[in-house]
Parts: structure tokens; C-alpha cells; sequence
């Protein structure tokens, strides 16, 4: 790499709803990686991009683009957070046409780097792969945090580098090797799925079990790695988010955790508390100031 000054024109957001209204105002963009972390949309001028999980999106800085956040109570949005919570829904990672080229011609002279942006691209990752590229990620976002001098400016290009690299390693695969999910990791996403659709019933650990043929101690050993929690946590996140959005838009506290899937009052009660730290009485109704 060269002794000479870098470029340093490059930004890392984070996208949520008030980056989305700014961004969609805006008529000019430079060349961006989108790295999703929840479902979402980009509107492209001739088509529009349904984003999944674990997907790096390549956008080209001529091509006009919006970002479309699913609806609060619909759309993608599987799980639920705390009121409190800030739903990130990707990483924008904005780059200069400099910075591309000191990456592609001076980095380890791989000008090929700069045809990731010759259109736009949709890449997926495996689970490890993806797991490794966040934290890459996590690891700018730290660097961008410091005080800018000569050697987090060279940190900066190391790790941005690094990540095109990863990119155009993958774009010159062949499509059939560019995703290689183990029968582990489908397997994971399609419990997943099935307790998303399910949880608002009287759903056990057993029933799972029996609706993969597997054992109850094999459904969270597959499970937990993925999603980094036991079904029983996972299960009952998603029933007190439920029953939170229920009280909320003004139904009783009673029919929202019947609702929600609870068998039990005080199980609710006690479980609410804790992850609320406020009591169902308490949670504040729409519209109210």
C-alpha cells in the first residue's frame, strides 16, 4: 500500500426510520453496500429488491434508489422488540469513487475489485460467513468511532478493503457455491418459522420435536447457535411483544396475554415485568401524550 494520503471519503450508517425519510429525500447517493439485518425493499427505477436477512446489496452511485421500511404492524417484521428498542434494519456503508479506487489499484492491486459496482448486486451469505463479515463490520463501525489520524485512516482502508475483497471473491464464484446453507442451518430456520406462525397457540418444546422428528434436546442444541436463544426464551419474547402491541392499541390486559399465547396470569404478570420493567396497567396507549 502506498505511503501517500488516503481518501477518506466513506460513512457508515446505521438504517432506521429517520435515516430512510432523509435518505429517500436525497437525489444523489454514492456507491453503497447495504448490509441487511431485518427485511426491507429497495425501489430501483425499473424494479424493486425484496431484502432478506444476511444479504449484502451493492448499489452503483448513477442508479436512483428508495429504501421501504415494512409496516409497524405487518409486513417482514417477524419479531418483536421493546418499545424502547431501536429497529436497525441494515448498515449503509457509503463510499467516495476515490476510496474504490485506492481499494481496486492500490490495496493488493486488484483492479477487478471495481466491477462489484458495474450494477447492482444481491449477495447472501452462509450463516458463518455472515457471522464473520459482522464482525468485520462491528470492527469499522469501532475504528470510525476514533479520533481520525494517519493510523485509523489505514485501519479504516484495511478493513473496508478486506470486505470488497470477500465481495468479489464471491461475485467471481459460481452461483451455486455463492450460498452453501447446512442442513443444520435450514433446519434451524424452519423451527424458526414454524414457532413464529405458532406461538400465539398452547405451543410446546414437545410439539416442536414432533413436528421435525427430532428429540426435545435436539430442537434447542439446533436452535440456540442461530438465534442466540433457547425456544422457551425465544417463544416467550415474541408472546409478551405480542400482548405489549395488544394493551397498547387499547385491548384489555386480560384478552391481550390469552391472546398472546400465555395459559397463565401470573406467569404473564411476572415475565412482563422483567422484560418491561413496567407493569401491563402501565403501558401507554396510542395516541395518548
Amino acid at each position: 500500500m502506498p505511503t501517500g494520503t488516503l481518501p477518506f471519503r466513506i460513512k457508515l450508517k446505521k438504517v432506521d426510520q429517520e435515516m430512510v425519510d432523509i435518505y429517500n429525500r436525497s437525489s444523489f447517493h454514492r456507491n453503497e453496500l447495504l448490509i441487511s439485518l431485518k427485511p426491507f425493499t429497495i425501489e430501483l427505477a425499473d424494479k424493486k429488491i425484496d431484502v432478506s436477512v444476511r444479504q449484502i446489496i451493492v448499489l452503483p452511485e448513477p442508479i436512483m434508489r428508495r429504501l421501504i421500511l415494512p409496516d409497524k404492524n405487518g409486513g417482514h417484521q417477524e419479531e418483536t422488540t421493546k418499545p424502547s428498542e431501536e429497529k436497525v434494519y441494515a448498515y449503509l456503508l457509503s463510499l467516495s469513487e476515490p476510496y474504490i479506487d485506492a481499494i481496486a489499484n492500490d490495496f493488493v492491486e486488484t483492479p477487478e475489485v471495481k466491477q462489484i459496482f458495474d450494477e447492482p448486486h444481491v449477495f447472501s451469505f452462509s450463516f458463518v460467513t455472515w457471522q464473520h463479515l459482522l464482525q468485520t463490520l462491528i470492527q469499522l463501525q469501532l475504528e470510525l468511532k476514533r479520533p481520525e489520524d494517519a493510523i485509523q485512516k489505514k485501519m479504516v482502508f484495511s478493513i473496508v478493503s478486506t470486505i470488497f475483497l470477500e465481495l468479489y471473491r464471491l461475485s467471481s464464484a459460481s452461483k451455486q457455491n455463492r450460498l452453501e446453507m447446512s442442513e443444520r442451518e435450514i433446519l434451524a430456520y424452519e423451527i424458526k418459522h414454524f414457532i413464529v406462525d405458532s406461538y400465539r397457540k398452547d405451543l410446546t418444546l414437545q410439539d416442536i420435536a414432533d413436528k421435525f422428528d427430532i428429540s426435545t434436546s435436539t430442537v434447542n442444541r439446533v436452535f440456540q447457535p442461530y438465534f442466540h436463544s433457547t425456544i422457551y426464551q425465544f417463544i416467550l419474547d415474541l408472546r409478551l411483544g405480542y400482548a405489549y402491541s395488544l394493551i397498547e392499541s387499547g385491548l384489555s390486559i386480560t384478552e391481550s396475554w390469552q391472546k398472546a399465547g400465555f395459559n397463565d396470569y401470573s406467569n404473564f404478570y411476572r415475565a412482563f415485568i422483567k422484560h418491561y420493567h413496567i407493569r401491563p396497567h402501565e403501558v401507554p396507549k396510542k395516541g395518548e401524550s
